[in-house]
């Protein structure tokens, strides 16, 4: 009868833990996996099993073959996962003491008893789909390569005499984490229990307080068992949206492998939003008390002699793993659900956006101190994700689960969104970060990715300027556009802080002179750079300063140069060619847009007035405000580190030449007012009457320059690091309303790189005239504290090719005063584009 007891009751729990996995789910994970089971089970377990019991008669080392057999099942199904070595190993490990109590022993359930849990809750875990996708995540990789490369189930002796703390730790996380991820902490107690209770029945009283030993150890094993559960409802349900930083992060990581994986929570379901599954979730809560009370009543009868032995241990033990496949069979659905709303909610949240994984964002409530970056991206794995760790463009993407209100679990991705594996650079930075990390620490590189530094970044050491001066009547009046050009490369060459032979390449950016190109490599060697140092110039419009800096960032990224200097410089008195040739005709004849490239940049900004109903109030309003930050700034002397001061000639009233050093801006009119500016005429009446001469950026003469290199060369030089270069973009629009660039340009750079408006701490856009700023500020609805807080254009000038070149050196400045971080610089362009930067500042 005992014979046939232990057959049937081992055949319940194996047809049990088959029937546990809802085939037509599970074969989405493993296809074949029901059918594969049973026949795995039926040929290497249950009939040679009855036929070695039929040959040998001996029960007990038929448990013994029947252990060894089921292991050996449990490879063949799991062939392909080290996780699978490895909880084997714990099983085996786990069953020894069992397995030499039943040998010698007629009592065959003891051994069930003691071997029933730790299969069961392997089995059940090694095939839950929550495994299955953790089989390919970072973890099993780094435990791996914590042990020095070699399989974490081939540990030997030489490995642990070699590096035992090293060893040991690994194999103590690997087992931690196979607990929690077969949700099997009760099952682990319960199994030392069972060991325990026999070995001290023997000393120990049968009765506590008139309480059954076995009774108390059993209801001790099931609270036990429900505050773990307890523990990883918590976990689940940790809640970022209300999280709050109450300490400074920590400048520290700690390396995965020395935090105990116990706190790993391993379902990918996530109920927060959805509150059906949460009733489900507790409601399994109550399945597995229930079950557990229900074995623990079990043993109680059993104990105290109210049911006879045979029959009562048939029931118990299938009793028992009925119980245990029904709460099982409810956690797999329950998984299963949760993957399935929350891949249905992705769907959800990006079903108006053009790429399926498009994520949605989060607020972060922060107290002491005004966040630099709030928002983080959630995927549908529920996992915080910011696409910038490494700064090797494009972006790497990393992700971060946060698992409880003191660490999360940092990993990296390793494709890049568009395809195609991680730079070396790349990986090894976030290689060097992932792991588990102190939450503060971890949401500081979040929500604040610039503070991570790679050697590869392109980074600005130097960003100077020269003064602003008016075009035909101020300081640069009778200065050549080859001059203003050598006096920024010679004061570039002096405060650089290297030997100018470094120096690679050299970009000038220049709009009105067509003989740039010559000028520029001229004005370089004059200023004293090698013939070895290579220039050119560039003309984008308005954008060519912001053009240069991104050629030459690019070039650095590429690695076709080390070190560059990107330069603007523009003459506006002198000018050169005014576009005074006929153009084409043949080509203008087959777009209105190709003629409208032809129109004067004064018609544009009347198009923009009047297509967006902009009023000369609003205009002029904002025009005031502009001279009146530039005035302020000019008074404070915040504009005094970046302006290096200039000797040049001037021609005075009596036609003689004078000496003379420029170091201030001259556009700026101290005092100006709207009302005095809406007295000024219309500039361009046949067009319409809002743009003026008051309202419209100055005609300028000047330059600036920034020095770029990788930030492991300026290291290597011992120069400090004023910012790194992030990104930059164009974008392209109607050429009749080209003054509206910068709300193409921004919204597409700040898309590429996962950002948003409140992101950005200093906003520069180029004021070429008060109607295209107006407009942007409206459309975009910029912070107006965050955007030019200096004054722009209309104020301080618009050297059309220095401008882009400007604005960095500006914005910079502005933001080490204000101790910001991230600077976004935006211009109109001149037959209708746009272009932006983004900037980092480290100072």
């Amino acid at each position: 009868m005992k014979f046939l007891t232990a057959g049937l009751a081992t055949l319940c729990a194996l047809v049990s833990v088959v029937q546990a996995n809802p085939t037509h789910q599970f074969d989405q994970f493993f296809p074949g996996w029901n059918q594969r089971v049973q026949d795995i089970l039926r040929d290497n377990c249950s009939e040679p099993y009855a036929n070695y019991l039929a040959d040998n008669g001996d029960p007990s080392e038929g448990v013994q073959f029947l252990v060894n057999n089921l292991i050996d099942c449990v490879l063949e199904v799991f062939p392909e996962s080290r996780k699978a070595e490895l909880a084997t190993g714990a099983l085996v490990l786990g069953l020894i003491p069992t397995i030499l109590q039943s040998i010698g022993s007629s009592t065959v359930e003891t051994a069930l008893v003691g071997i029933r849990r730790p299969v069961l809750g392997f089995l059940i875990s090694a095939g839950s789909p929550a495994v299955a996708m953790m089989k390919t995540n970072d973890f099993a990789r780094s435990v791996t390569e914590f042990v020095e490369g070699g399989d974490p189930s081939e540990l030997g002796i030489e490995r642990l005499r070699s590096s035992p703390r090293r060893a040991i730790w690994a194999v103590l996380i690997a087992l931690l984490e196979y607990i929690v991820v077969g949700g099997a902490v009760a099952n682990v107690l319960q199994l030392a229990w069972e060991l325990g209770y026999h070995a001290v029945a023997i000393f120990a009283p049968n009765t506590i307080f008139g309480v059954p030993l076995w009774t108390l150890g059993a209801a001790l094993i099931h609270i036990a068992g429900c505050v773990a559960l307890w523990v990883r409802v918590r976990i689940h349900h940790v809640d970022a949206k209300t999280y709050n930083s109450h300490t400074k992060p920590l400048n520290t990581w700690v390396p995965a492998q020395f935090i105990p994986a116990v706190f790993q929570p391993s379902m990918v379901f996530d109920l927060r939003q959805d509150r059906s599954s949460s009733f489900w979730f507790y409601s399994l809560t109550w399945i597995i008390s229930i079950g557990t009370l229900a074995q623990v009543a079990f043993g109680t009868l059993v104990l105290s002699g109210l049911l006879f032995f045979s029959l009562a241990d048939c029931l118990i033990i299938v009793g028992r793993y009925t119980l245990s496949a029904i709460a099982c069979r409810a956690v797999l659905r329950l998984e299963l659900a949760g993957m399935a709303a929350a891949r249905d909610a992705a769907r959800q949240r990006t079903k108006d956006h053009d790429v399926a994984e498009t994520e949605q964002f989060v607020t972060q409530g922060w107290k002491g101190q005004p966040p630099d970056m709030t928002t983080l991206r959630l995927n549908h794995y529920c996992e915080y994700q910011t696409s910038d760790l490494s700064q090797q463009p494009p972006f790497i993407p990393a992700k971060c689960r946060v698992i409880s209100p003191d660490f999360a679990w940092l990993t990296s991705i390793a494709k890049q969104p568009g395809g195609g594996d991680v730079s070396g650079p790349a990986r090894r930075f976030l290689e060097f970060h992932s792991g588990w990390l102190p939450l503060e620490y971890v949401i500081d590189l979040l929500r604040d990715y610039r503070t991570s530094k790679s050697p590869d970044d392109v980074v600005i050491t130097l960003a100077v300027r020269t003064p602003l001066c008016k075009g035909h009547k101020g300081g640069f009046k009778d200065t050549t556009l080859e001059y203003i050009m050598y006096a920024i490369l010679k004061a570039t060459r002096e405060r650089m802080g290297f030997s100018p032979e470094l120096v690679e390449d050299i970009c000038m950016g220049n709009v009105s002179d067509g003989k740039a190109a010559y000028k520029a490599r001229a004005a370089a060697l004059a200023a004293g750079f090698p013939n070895t140092t290579g220039a050119s110039s560039v003309n984008r419009f308005c954008s060519s300063g912001l053009k240069a800096t991104a050629d030459i960032a690019h070039a650095i990224a590429a690695g076709s140069i080390e070190i560059g200097i990107a330069a603007g410089a523009e003459s506006m008195t002198v000018g050169g060619d005014r576009l005074e040739a006929p153009f084409d005709e043949e080509v203008l004849k087959y777009s209105q847009e190709a003629r409208d490239c032809m129109e004067a940049m004064g018609w544009t900004s009347e198009n923009v007035a009047r297509d967006f109903g902009l009023t000369r109030e609003d205009i002029d309003e904002y025009a005031a405000e502009s001279f009146r930050r530039a005035e302020a700034a000019q008074k404070a002397g915040w504009f005094d580190d970046e302006i290096v001061p200039v000797t040049t000639k001037v021609k005075g009233p009596d036609g003689e030449l004078k000496e003379v050093t420029l170091s201030k801006d001259e556009g700026i009119r101290p005092g100006t007012t709207a009302a005095g500016l809406g007295k000024i005429r219309a500039a361009f009446p046949q067009w319409g009457p809002i743009t003026t001469g008051g309202n419209a950026s100055q005609v300028t003469d000047g330059a600036s320059a920034v020095v770029l290199m990788k930030r492991s060369k300026a290291i290597q030089l011992s120069l400090p690091v004023l910012a790194k270069y992030v990104g930059s973009t164009v974008a392209g629009l109607p050429p009749r309303i080209m003054g509206i660039g910068p709300t193409v340009a921004i919204p597409k750079l700040l898309k590429q790189h996962n950002l948003t408006l409140e992101d950005c701490d200093v906003i520069e856009v180029n004021e070429a005239f008060a109607t295209m700023a107006v407009y942007t500020k409206n459309f975009l609805k910029l912070d107006w504290n965050k955007m030019n807080p200096r004054g722009g254009a209309i104020a301080l000038g618009h050297p059309l090719g220095t401008t882009g070149t400007r604005q960095i050196v500006t914005g910079l400045s502005e933001c080490r005063r204000t101790k910001k971080k991230i600077l976004l610089t935006s211009m109109c362009i001149g037959t209708g584009m746009g272009m932006a930067g983004l900037f980092v500042n480290e100072q």
